[in-house]
């Protein structure tokens, strides 16, 4: 089923989860590898690994949990620019049709910098090791 809080908003309800499909079976071995080689670097052993922004969702390795997080920030990312676009076309749609004045058409810009930090936070902060 879908994973409550994965993503913070869900604008037509397209669903943002699933994925999957990047890379060959011989690019998980060479991951596995990896995370043999980071979680003796890192000391302590992990549960599994997470991100506040996946919500409850642990995940065996960091690489996994990383592709993860990549694919849910970049649908993010990809939602609020549709929808910018969508709602940028229908105020234009209104001035066109005489419905809104030109000089009303900025009153309608849509300000999503905190959200996109949010997701740029998101995307810095990574995956952790949870104990």
């Amino acid at each position: 089923g879908e994973e409550e809080g994965a993503v913070p908003f869900d604008f037509e309800s397209g669903t943002s989860s699933g994925g999957g499909g990047r890379g060959s079976d011989q690019g998980k071995d060479n991951f596995q590898i990896l995370d043999e080689v980071q979680r003796g670097k890192s000391g302590p052993d992990c549960v599994g690994w997470g991100s506040p922004f996946l919500g409850t969702k642990v995940f065996t390795s960091e690489s996994f949990c990383r592709n993860e997080l990549d694919q849910q920030l970049e649908t993010s990312r990809d939602k609020i620019n549709n929808y910018m676009d969508h709602a940028e076309k229908e105020v234009l749609r209104g001035v066109i049709k005489g419905k809104i004045p030109r000089e009303k058409s900025k009153d309608f810009h849509l300000d999503f910098s905190e959200l996109k930090a949010s997701l740029s936070l998101a995307g810095k902060s990574g995956c952790r090791c949870l104990e």
